[in-house]
């Protein structure tokens, strides 16, 4: 950025001490870089993953907000230490809004009421700037009803002359809403207290200002940039409701604040159909990928393992479930993956004359996912959870793995070493019958020696396998090979067609026992092998 431009060489000269008083209005001592003077865009804002403020040069010559400067550099800290302070808890509340007030609620509102309890916590140091900042952005006229009621807050907070920051929208607004005044002045006492959750201060702000919301954009001349837009991981840790989020729902049902429809929407199972389409994917494997986390079992450091020739293999991406100690530290740091979260890994690789001493492990998986369990996108599906607890732990163990799902017919991925191509396989499909393919079975035992199978399905599988006695011959050749089941919601012994056959069998009396189920059974598959 050159300084031939007078807004921005005026805005730089002032730009040490205004970033100065700013952090130390919140501590002593803050890392954070200096702010970046850009010519478009909101007048401020924070990227969130970077930590990086930016500043819009242009925006404040025309308000002539020079003045301003430390108060827009302390908002934007402010976002950085209080509200929202991850990008976890902005994707949480987006969620929370669009699933409350579909169409009205998103990141706008989102991000002015992180504006608000941050400008309120700074409004005894930067009150007057803070209103002159507000009253630039009325330039385009007078403001629409949800912004003048947003205004309305401050001039409630701060004790100011009605009309300071509102001007004569005041009253129109109380004459096309009565008792607009006495909900901006419940809703300021409402939020004087310190939430250790920000979901119901929020499901009160948004409750209070969705009243008033025709056209979102609108709200948008009042708010910062915000904290940047949040990343497919980010999204995967909000899908599912949290406990307090559960909490804050039913406080405000029984505040009057939202309708039992609102309450059941916002708390169905999980949320994936409310995060942007091109995201939905990744953060729902990532969902997946961090559950299975919870179950896989890792070796502990005073194991030993069996020692072979190892070099060092080809550099490739990172993905969640490969160990840590694949991290290629240097090739990430030169590749700037430490500033974007995106690690490289170089694996220690087997020799390949020691490699063909010995053959490769390979694993078939094959899922039911048959309509008898929920869709893996509206809820955790606990067979789905299952299979990507297997893939993950075979992976683990330097197996190829094989996935085969199947209900009316299958759909197959062929061999890979990909966890995160093997778990959006996996939930790529739900519903129909429950139809084992035992054709596909009877090629793969033809064409592939010493294959680990293991097949997760429910009481459908042993209707399948009485239905004829093909299946059977079918069964017991791979029960020579290695074969193990994993059925649900199975009470009683074992029917007497599984125990002729021979085949290893996992049987737990509810889905939800399903998962841990399948870390044990991988342990005791791919012992030894484990990386």
């Amino acid at each position: 950025m050159t300084h031939e431009d007078p807004s921005v060489a005026r805005l730089c000269e002032g730009l040490d001490d205004a970033w100065d008083e700013a952090m130390s209005t919140w501590a002593d001592f803050l890392l954070l870089r200096a702010p970046e003077v850009v010519t478009d865009g909101a007048i401020a804002w924070i990227d969130l993953k970077t930590r990086q403020v930016s500043v819009n040069a242009h925006l404040v010559a025309e308000g002539r907000l020079w003045h301003c400067l430390p108060a827009i550099f302390a908002h934007e800290i402010g976002h950085h230490l209080r509200h929202p302070a991850t990008l976890e808890v902005q994707a949480r509340l987006i969620l929370l809004g669009r699933s409350l007030w579909p169409g009205k609620v998103d990141t706008v509102v989102v991000n002015l009421f992180a504006d608000y309890l941050i400008n309120r916590e700074l409004g005894e140091k930067f009150r007057t700037e803070f209103c002159d900042i507000y009253r630039s952005g009325g330039r385009s006229g007078e403001p629409a009803p949800p912004a003048v009621f947003f205004l309305s807050l401050f001039e409630e907070t701060w004790k100011l002359a009605p009309g300071t920051l509102t001007g004569d929208g005041l009253e129109s607004l109380e004459r096309e809403f009565p008792g607009a005044l006495f909900e901006a002045r419940r809703l300021v006492y409402e939020l004087r207290g310190r939430e250790p959750e920000p979901d119901l201060h929020f499901i009160r702000f948004a409750s209070a200002i969705a009243r008033f919301i025709d056209d979102p954009e609108w709200l948008a001349l009042y708010a910062c940039g915000g904290p940047g837009e949040p990343s497919a991981d980010d999204w995967s840790a909000a899908v599912a409701p949290t406990a307090s989020e559960k909490n804050a729902v039913d406080r405000a049902l029984a505040e009057g604040r939202i309708t039992k429809e609102q309450a059941d929407r916002a708390m169905r199972g999980l949320r994936v159909d409310l995060v942007p389409p091109e995201l939905r994917a990744e953060a729902l494997d990532l969902l997946y990928r961090r559950a299975a986390q919870r179950y896989l079992v890792r070796l502990t450091s005073n194991e030993r393992r069996p020692e072979e020739p190892l070099v060092p293999g080809t550099i490739e991406p990172w993905e969640m479930g490969d160990s840590v100690a694949h991290i290629d530290w240097v090739s990430t740091s030169m590749r700037g993956g430490l500033s974007t979260g995106t690690p490289e890994k170089r694996e220690r690789l087997p020799d390949e004359e020691d490699a063909r001493t010995r053959p490769p492990l390979l694993v078939e998986i094959y899922l039911d996912v048959s309509g008898s369990m929920p869709s893996p996108d509206e809820e955790v599906n606990a067979m789905t959870l299952s299979a990507i607890i297997v893939a993950i732990s075979a992976v683990r163990a330097k197996a190829k793995v094989r996935g085969v799902m199947y209900s009316n017919h299958a759909t197959v991925l062929d061999w890979s070493r990909s966890v995160s191509k093997l778990c959006r396989f996996f939930l790529s499909r739900s519903g129909g019958g429950t139809n084992f393919p035992f054709d596909l079975l009877e090629e793969s035992l033809s064409r592939h020696r010493g294959v680990l199978r293991v097949i997760i399905s429910d009481l459908d599988f042993v209707q399948n396998v009485s239905d004829g006695r093909t299946a059977q011959g079918t069964l017991r050749r791979a029960v020579e090979s290695g074969l193990a089941v994993v059925l649900h919601s199975f009470e009683g012994e074992l029917p007497t067609e599984l125990q002729r056959l021979g085949i290893r069998v996992v049987m737990v009396d509810d889905a939800s026992n399903l998962p841990a189920a399948a870390a044990k059974l991988a342990s005791s598959l791919f012992s030894g092998r484990t990386k």
